[in-house]
């Protein structure tokens, strides 16, 4: 009996490449002006834009796919500027799009996007469950170590983000010394690193991403990377903390490393 064909949904960055070369996936559906198509010149490749359920779920049929991983950075966009086609016009209105769009959050979104995908006969796999090799870590695995007292700071940012994730307010906390410096909301992480830059006292924030309670991994993992790193080395960050087996690397890990320890910055595991 032959495995079941799987395909991944490709949104920005390169995460979703970095899985390809890892699993060898039978099929490539990256988002229109999104997904970066030159990454996968060795792939059978096909693209949709974020309103072409129907041409989607046909790519699926047609070869056979029935496992599928979405994985990459996605602008949510407004729901009066999806462009969608009559499949999508039908589910949005079986499914109250417009309601999850404006009320439920963007867990609410991607849940509703693995229901669709269920219902088809599609199985939506984790990234963690194809490749585990992409995880964080558990520890630190840099040359600068947390502080004990680092790790008390840890300990509190991921006790604010989880009360936080708990009403869908973000994944991620910047905390300094103890004291919060920020919270992420709807601006994402790149922009509530750069907020915290100016509120900082020079002390060494630390940036935390935590689960939000009940989140599904298989559609929603926190992701860390050389560009957050980039941004953290701008402001002077002291370094970053994630769950272990529960934060996908969206670079190499001895590249994330190397820049880590060029700028001495920890990355911890816990």
């Amino acid at each position: 009996m032959s495995a079941e064909k799987i395909a991944i949904l490709a949104g920005g960055k390169n995460l979703p490449y970095r899985l390809a070369k890892h699993c060898n996936p039978d099929l490539i559906i990256g988002f229109k002006g999104q997904a970066i198509p030159s990454l996968y010149e060795d792939y059978k490749y096909e693209e949709v834009s974020l309103g072409e359920v129907g041409k989607l779920l046909k790519l699926l049929e047609k070869n056979d796919i029935k496992k599928i991983c979405m994985l990459g950075k996605l602008e949510r966009p407004r729901f009066k500027d999806l462009a969608l086609d009559m499949k999508a016009v039908t589910l949005a209105a079986k499914y109250r799009l417009d309601k999850v769009l404006q009320s439920e959050g963007d867990d609410g979104l991607l849940r509703l996007v693995k229901r669709i995908l269920e219902d088809h006969g599609v199985a939506v796999v984790g990234a963690h469950k194809l490749c585990p090799a992409l995880l964080l870590p558990v520890g630190s695995f840099t040359k600068v170590k947390p502080s004990k007292s680092d790790i008390q700071f840890i300990k509190r940012g991921f006790d604010v983000a989880h009360a936080l994730g708990a009403v869908d307010v973000g994944q991620a906390v910047v905390i300094e010394e103890g004291v919060v410096l920020g919270v992420e909301a709807a601006e994402g992480t790149d922009e509530l690193i750069k907020r915290c830059m100016t509120l900082s006292r020079g002390k060494g924030p630390i940036l935390v991403k935590a689960l939000k309670p009940e989140q599904d991994l298989d559609i929603d993992m926190p992701v860390f990377g050389l560009d957050t790193l980039r941004l953290m080395k701008e402001g002077g960050y002291k370094g970053f903390s994630g769950l272990a087996a529960k934060t996908l690397m969206a670079d190499d890990q001895d590249e994330v490393l190397s820049y880590a320890d060029q700028h001495k910055m920890f990355i911890h595991g816990s």
